[in-house]
């Protein structure tokens, strides 16, 4: 049993079967859901352009030039954070709720990571950093709907 060909394929076909079996009138998105910050789930919107990004912070170092971004779709109202540079850098998102910062999903030392997919309620605050050597790099906040 190949385990690797399994996870492609409920990756690129259970959200695709989700979607048909609730309707061609359901946005892929919501029938998709950002519970638990899966990264297939950031891979899959990312692969159909299903995302806006409200926010990016660049900077150079150097001669690099690196980007982390703060991805969100608004059908599932769920965002990620995604890096992008020409230094290893680590990413992860915050979130403000409730008085208090939190952080999840860190991915470490790649040129191009990305985090799983994360629910924003309504009265929460969300935003992308990533970590340069002893920089931090952060995006705006977004607010959840």
């Amino acid at each position: 049993m190949d385990l690797r060909r399994i996870a492609a394929f409920v990756i690129a076909v259970v959200p695709l079967a989700t979607v048909a079996a609730l309707g061609g009138g359901t946005p892929a998105s919501a029938a998709i859901g950002c519970d638990g910050g899966l990264r297939s789930t950031a891979r899959y919107w990312a692969s159909i352009d299903d995302f806006t990004t409200p926010t990016t912070e660049t900077w150079i170092d150097g001669t690099s030039f690196n980007k982390v971004e703060l991805r969100y779709n608004g059908d599932a109202d769920c965002a990620w954070g995604l890096y992008n540079g020409g230094r290893k850098a680590s990413v992860y998102v915050e979130f403000w709720e409730n008085g208090m910062l939190s952080r999840y999903d860190r991915q470490d030392g790649s040129k191009s990571a990305y985090t799983g997919v994360w629910p924003i309620g309504r009265n929460e605050y969300i935003r992308a950093c990533a970590q340069d050597a002893a920089r931090i790099y952060c995006t705006k906040w977004l607010r959840g709907r």
